[in-house]
């Protein structure tokens, strides 16, 4: 009798704890390029909170890295409301995503698409670029695909 209660005891904890997460999940993909998957980018979710200047500030809580097919999967986010940054090194700038709410016990799915970069304007700093014959701007963290 007294192993059945600590069975149980234990057995509720852990259904209770488990019950706290909820998994994100979706695919990355680039407008530039058709909607092409954008493989080995990195999915980053970030919790806000008032720093010690009164300032916001943003905490790394979880991350992974894209799939050859643009997909990602974290599970073990607690409850809660995050920023979710997607970086890549052939991309010219970040993508955040504000306000996204994971619920405990449950998925979400946010595919994520880089805009459409119009060429006819140079990227913002710290790039340093020129204008090709094609009419693309090029420099030392833009690539071509």
């Amino acid at each position: 009798m007294k192993y059945l209660i600590l069975l149980l005891l234990f057995s509720k904890t852990f259904i209770a704890f488990s019950q706290n997460y909820g998994t994100l999940k979706g695919r990355v993909t680039d407008e530039n390029y058709n909607n092409e998957p954008v493989a080995f980018a990195n999915v980053a979710v970030y919790r806000k909170y008032t720093g010690t200047n009164q300032e916001l500030e943003l905490e790394l809580i979880n991350g992974t890295s894209t799939d050859e097919n643009g997909e990602y999967y974290i599970p073990n986010i607690s409850a809660g409301t995050y920023a979710i940054e997607v970086t890549h090194t052939d991309l010219p700038r970040a993508i955040r995503i504000n306000g996204v709410q994971i619920k405990s016990n449950g998925f979400v799915n946010l595919d994520i698409k880089y805009p459409i970069i119009d060429h006819s304007k140079p990227p913002t700093a710290p790039y340093k670029c020129r204008l090709t014959d094609n009419g693309f701007w090029v420099g030392s963290k833009i690539a071509h695909r």
